[in-house]
């Protein structure tokens, strides 16, 4: 399938990050004494931060603002980016294909900025993303596409020729509902909506050595 353009996920995409992720509310409340609800990671798992941080101090009463809330998490995960977190296999690979063949590419992502452009540095593929966008900047989550709107307008390519890469079973719907393609990349966080994924996708791979371009 050829493209022009690729708007990239970072977290379970580019970056085997969703582990740290996972239960992030549920350490976040006991790190407080607070015992979470049962299920609240799967509840909070398709919201932005910003709708998760807005969740937490509503449902469990915190003495907090909500700017507050998004600095103590991202204290929770700051080590993992700066220090830690790998690329998943075959990202580099990926985004140097992407660059040889002309595709701009810019990343999409639910993390804050500075922790996303402290990991693409210290992983060494920050050169090959054209631009890149969070969902704080576009004020919305990957339930809206916002954010996808505004990486399309950094590319400046057509939004028919331009494929959305996402682990995430609400992101690759918005997408898809946008007009994009879309290309699911199979991460074990997601094996619960695998069946879906697949289904929706224009495209699946298990690895993003597996795109054929």
């Amino acid at each position: 399938m050829k493209i022009r353009g690729a708007i990239v996920d970072l977290d379970g995409t580019i970056i085997d990050s969703m582990g740290m992720w996972k239960n992030l509310g549920v350490r976040f409340l006991e790190g407080m004494s607070i015992r979470p609800e049962e299920g609240l990671s799967a509840k909070l798992s398709p919201m932005g931060i910003g709708e998760a941080c807005e969740y937490l101090r509503e449902r469990y009463a915190l003495p907090m603002n909500d700017e507050e809330i998004y600095a103590k998490i991202l204290s929770l995960i700051e080590d993992g980016y700066k220090r830690t977190l790998q690329l998943k296999p075959h990202a580099a690979e990926f985004l140097e294909r992407l660059r040889s063949m002309g595709v701009k590419a810019v990343a999409a992502t639910a993390t804050d900025r500075a922790l996303a452009e402290a990991a693409l540095k210290r992983l060494g593929v920050i050169d090959l993303f054209s631009g890149l966008i969070t969902e704080r900047e576009a004020g919305a989550s990957k339930k809206e596409p916002e954010i996808f709107l505004r990486a399309l307008e950094i590319l400046g390519t057509p939004i028919e020729e331009t494929a959305v890469f996402e682990d995430a079973l609400h992101a690759l719907r918005t997408a898809k509902k946008a007009g994009f393609i879309t290309v699911a990349v199979e991460d074990e966080a997601s094996h619960g909506e695998l069946k879906e994924i697949i289904k929706i996708a224009d495209v699946f791979i298990e690895t993003l050595a597996d795109w054929r371009f």
